[in-house]
């Protein structure tokens, strides 16, 4: 069951990457023009612009083509269907094809998917109700049998208690081609005091038509060698992002072995965090991450046995991911929200990017919807096609008995157009954006709060579009209309509920 549902998944990834791919990270071409500005929030918008018959009509040729023996102009024509349909440089799409073209060919010859199911999964009903079942597959991770402690409402901390400085930075994207002076629109898709570093994710910039596994280990050990420079005697704590691997978003789990497997990477990765990784979790990272929907190294249950024993011990846990749960395929997302709420005491944070926006999330009680047990921090990228942010949070710890709870935050960002603007005579700028407790109106940084601030949006339209300036970084596009009305409502409905595929929660 894991293997054939790897090789599907990988097999409709290579399939629409081949013809599709774009630069956009987080979702297609279509979803970033700005008529379409939040589309990506309907569940019926997913690869808009794909029209049915050219998805099944290109996945039969495909198949016919590799059933026969006949592969050779397989490539050449999805270069073509990249440049034409979709109109990407024909150095993207050259080399996208060329980077996922191993990885088609052995899905390929592994399993076998219809042009109803890659079609009807990705575009809906309204082309196929055939799918892909193992992409809505949802199975049951096991918890252990002792019984989950009575929940206590969390407490503010003392007056005067110490608070952690912890800055949180994601989706850097770096290009390290950039040359100073170099057009920023080519036409192409592409000293301050902490006591810990949260990363989470993405280095590597869009360009992943011609990224080589050269270049990413480069990034990392050139990345980890500056923290160590800078931030000498600071924790660093990271998750690996979807850009991390070449080709992008393909990690392929332990049992793929030889040229089409993570030795490549681990080993390296290993060694730039082992500063800060103690070395009995050696094996943990050189297992880091998988995409695979049985998770057949058992990595959930891992991550449950560590919290049972984060509980035992009386100790609190901060989570930190890529992807955040309610953007994840429905088996990971449901599995661990049922960890996060068996867990709710232990686990005091959940730490996401990705989406390069400023986002929130608030964890409710799949058993009891009004109750708000969890918050997803989702910080804005430091990127720099929008203006770059990042996070300072305010956290209750360092001393006896702390909660370990997110207090406030210092929201960051670098205003590009003042930036460019000045020119080089300026030295770089950051500005504090905003402060949850300040803008907000919010006494603690902790879920029920967040729960009530969803609340208000709801009855002010004025807070609702400060939340929206915010999730832009302040820099909304020139064409932007005002989000009002379903917009508003699919926003709310994306605050609350993180569980992907769940109509339940109400919103």
């Amino acid at each position: 069951m894991a293997t054939k549902a790897y090789l599907n998944i990988v097999l409709v990834g290579s399939i629409l990457l081949a013809v599709l791919m774009n630069a956009s990270d987080a979702r297609p071409a279509a979803f970033n023009a700005p008529s379409n500005h939040y589309n990506w929030l309907s569940s019926s918008g997913r690869l808009q612009g794909l029209e049915c018959s050219l998805c099944k009509d290109f996945v039969a040729l495909v198949r016919k083509a590799l059933d026969s023996g006949e592969s050779s102009y397989v490539p050449e024509i999805a270069k073509l269907v990249c440049i034409i349909k979709y109109k990407e440089a024909a150095q993207v799409c050259d080399g996208v094809v060329t980077l996922w073209r191993p990885i088609f060919k052995f899905a390929i010859d592994k399993v076998y998917l219809s042009p109803e199911n890659v079609c009807g999964q990705y575009l809906g009903s309204g082309c196929s109700n055939s799918t892909i079942p193992e992409l809505n597959y949802y199975w049951n991770v096991t918890l252990p049998s002792v019984p989950k402690p009575p929940v206590t409402p969390i407490q503010p901390p003392t007056p005067g208690a110490r608070r952690l400085r912890v800055a949180h930075i994601s989706d850097v994207h770096v290009d390290m081609l950039y040359k100073v002076g170099a057009s920023a629109d080519c036409g192409l898709p592409t000293c301050c005091r902490f006591d810990a570093i949260y990363f989470t994710g993405d280095l590597p910039d869009h360009h992943v038509w011609e990224q080589t596994r050269e270049q990413q280990v480069d990034i990392y050990r050139n990345f980890t060698a500056l923290l160590r420079k800078y931030f000498p005697n600071v924790a660093f704590v990271a998750a690996l992002g979807n850009h991390e691997s070449v080709p992008v978003n393909s990690f392929p789990p332990r049992y793929i072995k030889g040229n089409e497997s993570m030795d490549w990477y681990y080993p390296a990765l290993w060694e730039f965090l082992s500063p800060w990784v103690p070395s009995d979790q050696k094996e943990n990272v050189l297992k880091w991450i998988l995409q695979n929907i049985t998770d057949p190294d058992d990595q959930l249950q891992w991550l449950i046995s560590v919290l049972q024993r984060a509980e035992s011990n009386g100790e609190k846990v901060h989570i930190l991911g890529h992807i955040p749960s309610s953007e994840l395929i429905k088996g990971y997302s449901w599995n661990y929200i049922k960890i996060a709420e068996r867990y709710e005491s232990t686990i005091t944070g959940h730490f996401f990017g990705h989406t390069h926006h400023d986002e929130l999330g608030v964890y409710f009680d799949p058993a009891n919807t009004t109750r708000a047990f969890g918050t997803a921090y989702i910080v804005g990228s430091l990127k720099t096609d929008d203006n770059p942010s990042y996070r300072v949070y305010e956290v209750d710890g360092g001393y006896a008995n702390a909660s370990w709870q997110v207090l406030d935050y210092y929201n960051y960002i670098f205003n590009l157009t003042d930036a460019n603007k000045a020119g080089q005579q300026r030295d770089p700028t950051w500005i504090l954006e905003y402060q949850p407790t300040k803008d907000y109106g919010l006494r603690y940084a902790f879920p029920a709060e967040w729960a009530k601030l969803i609340d208000r949006f709801e009855q002010s339209d004025e807070l609702f579009q400060l939340y929206i300036r915010f999730y832009h970084k302040s820099h909304l596009p020139s064409s932007q209309q005002p989000c009002t009305g379903d917009c508003k409502r699919q926003f709310i409905c994306r605050m609350r509920n993180m569980r992907s595929g769940d109509d339940s929660i109400p919103c």
